[in-house]
Formats: structure tokens, sequence, C-alpha cells
């Protein structure tokens, strides 16, 4: 089963200013790393600098998780740590989100 094209070149002008952050499952059999990959390859590179130098390129983060597969992103019993957590810190960088400890 093929996944239907997407073209994502009428995006890319748009994600050139989009910080975006990517999780994938080396275990992830719809996602493979091999898809994430190109689709890595596919977006738009940028001169804006990095939020953070925990982040790994301008406004494009890969976080690759060892042994996780597609709903383990979701459900996994670390995904709390590995998942929500980075999430939150991103977009507290960004000055998105304004969280405090209840």
């Amino acid at each position: 089963m093929t996944p239907p094209k997407y073209e994502v070149n009428t995006l890319l002008e748009r994600l050139s200013e989009v910080p975006i952050t990517l999780f994938s499952g080396d275990k992830d059999v719809l996602a493979p790393p091999s898809h994430v990959k190109r689709l890595i390859e596919l977006l738009p590179k940028n001169d804006i600098e990095n939020v953070d130098e925990e982040f790994h390129t301008p406004y494009v983060n890969l976080i690759q998780i060892n042994d996780y597969n597609h709903l383990d992103l979701i459900w996994g019993a670390k995904q709390n740590d590995l998942i929500n957590t980075p999430i939150i810190s991103f977009l507290k960088k960004l000055d998105l989100i304004k969280i405090t400890p209840s």
C-alpha cells in the first residue's frame, strides 16, 4: 500500500518561517525513519537563528526515539517525558505558551 502523493512544494514558502519539531520512532512502520528523513530533506532551510542550542537546525528539529513505534508516540509508557515535555519546552522557548507548575 502506497500513501497518496502530497505536494510539499505548495507549502515550502510558508514553512520556511515555521518552527517544526518532528518525533520519530525507529520501529515505526507507518512512518519509517527513511520517510521522515526524506520529509526533512524536502522541508525548506532558512537563515533564521536557532531558538536555542538544544534544537538541532534552524526550525527543523528531529527527535528520534529508540524502540518506539507509531502508537508508542501517543500511548507509550514514557510518552509524557519523551514527547510532551520536549513539545512544551520548545513552545516555551518560542514564547508561545506560558505554563506554570501547579
